[in-house]
């Protein structure tokens, strides 16, 4: 893990930028890494029917995807946890989901396991509850 002296904080990438952002991030495993996203919300998400999402970068060079939406979404895990998510804390359960799920297959980037541990980093600086309910649900 990155020893970080100041609280990780995130930024929200214009529209314009989301596709170079993501390539930045995960370079020819983009498009692979976005649309994993989106399939895992839908599976862990009865809630999830589509619509737009919004990517955002971490100052410790970390990534994530939210859906734009302001209901709550209900998660359920793999796990039988479940919880009601903000659509920020149900992006990033997606994303971590999404990491891990690409980072076991054989030809993924070092990157992407990369990504994940800086993403599982930021929970350190959640409010307790969602930081609480995503580890629930992701472990």
């Amino acid at each position: 893990m990155t020893t970080q002296t100041s609280p990780i904080t995130e930024s929200t990438v214009p529209t314009s930028q989301m596709a170079h952002e993501l390539h930045k991030h995960f370079g020819a495993a983009d498009i692979v890494v976005e649309s994993t996203v989106y399939a895992w919300l839908r599976k862990l998400s009865p809630d999830y029917d589509g619509g737009f999402w919004e990517f955002h970068t971490l100052s410790n060079g970390g990534f994530f995807m939210q859906p734009v939406a302001n209901s709550r979404f209900q998660v359920d895990s793999p796990n039988g946890a479940s919880a009601s998510m903000t659509a920020r804390d149900a992006g990033i359960t997606a994303t971590l989901f999404a990491l891990s799920h690409i980072s076991f297959h054989p030809a993924a980037p070092e990157t992407i396991s990369r990504h994940f541990e800086l993403l599982y980093e930021y929970l350190d600086v959640l409010p307790e509850r969602s930081a609480a309910d995503i580890l629930r649900i992701t472990d």
